[in-house]
């Protein structure tokens, strides 16, 4: 529609891609086929804001901009709905009503992916020099990719192996903790922590709440920084993390610390902050322990088979 997209443009919309994807088949398999309005964001191909609502695309687009306003400045954004006039708007100036959450005027997105743009919005989000607006009709019903194999470039030749597949739903849980207390409209955004950590760099552990994503811990040595960084984020942005849900691409190797003088391991770090569930992988030699502490926490932890980690983006 406007502009030519680079090759970092177009990495970063596979990767924005691929998360719409898995998000929207979860929500299929969960919710009866219904697929919500769906909005990501993605910097440097990884989500920094993500959100759905069932009955209003504006809704989204506010979400998924204020899930970290700062990091939101030049990136991408891909839709599952139409962006018409009025949601242009919102995608081009920062609204009186979210100025004292974001220090300036333009949220100064780059790239915008979508099934289609009116004319105003052409009009409107084409002012910006740079910006790129793609249609493509077939996102309006994202799906997964018939994909066998992954190839991976190696210096001499390459890695190759099966394309990840699995999607989330709740027939794929080994074991619940904390007695499953998570309701509806907790358990779609844990969809929506789930897919966003499933895709991004490894380690991850991504916060959601109110159908949102709040708060990303992307690309760390280990899962400890993982939850201190997005926590860290989360505040940044102005989110609390009460009430919130999680999800680690790979296990906690550990449940709690074993010294009084030893720093918290990740789940203490997230009973503390206020997560009341999340999604994790079933492995790991402490695995009793971890599962032990979310459910004395009362904390819905969703334990997935130990081959269905997401930890595939290194």
């Amino acid at each position: 529609v406007s502009g030519i997209p680079g090759f970092i443009n177009m990495a970063d919309g596979d990767r924005t891609l691929q998360v719409l994807c898995l998000m929207a088949e979860s929500f299929r398999r969960n919710f009866k086929n219904k697929v919500p309005y769906i909005a990501i964001a993605c910097k440097h191909g990884n989500p920094c804001g993500a959100a759905i609502d069932w009955d209003e695309p504006i809704t989204v687009i506010n979400k998924a901009l204020l899930g970290d306003p700062i990091a939101v400045m030049g990136a991408e954004i891909m839709t599952n709905f139409e962006i018409t006039d009025q949601i242009s708007q919102a995608l081009y100036r920062v609204s009186e009503e979210h100025q004292a959450k974001v220090d300036r005027e333009f949220w100064g997105v780059d790239v915008i992916f979508a099934p289609g743009f009116d004319n105003k919005a052409i009009e409107l989000l084409g002012k910006k020099e740079r910006r790129k607006l793609l249609a493509n009709p077939d996102l309006t019903n994202p799906i997964m990719p018939v994909d066998e194999w992954v190839i991976r470039p190696v210096r001499g030749g390459f890695l190759r192996q099966k394309a990840p597949k699995f999607v989330f739903d709740n027939e794929s849980v080994e074991e619940w903790t904390g007695k499953n207390s998570l309701n509806q409209e907790d358990f779609a955004t844990l969809i929506i922590a789930w897919a966003a950590a499933w895709r991004a760099d490894s380690n991850t552990i991504m916060l959601a709440k109110d159908k949102m994503l709040i708060g990303s811990g992307v690309g760390q040595k280990d899962r400890t920084s993982c939850c201190d960084l997005a926590l860290l984020y989360a505040k940044r942005a102005g989110h609390s993390a009460e009430g919130s849900v999680f999800a680690s691409d790979a296990f906690f190797p550990y449940a709690q610390k074993e010294r009084k003088d030893a720093p918290l391991e990740g789940p203490e770090i997230l009973a503390q902050a206020g997560c009341i569930g999340g999604v994790v992988q079933a492995f790991g030699k402490n695995l009793a322990q971890v599962k032990k502490f979310f459910d004395s926490n009362n904390m819905a932890v969703a334990f997935l088979p130990k081959e269905h980690r997401g930890f595939s983006q290194h």
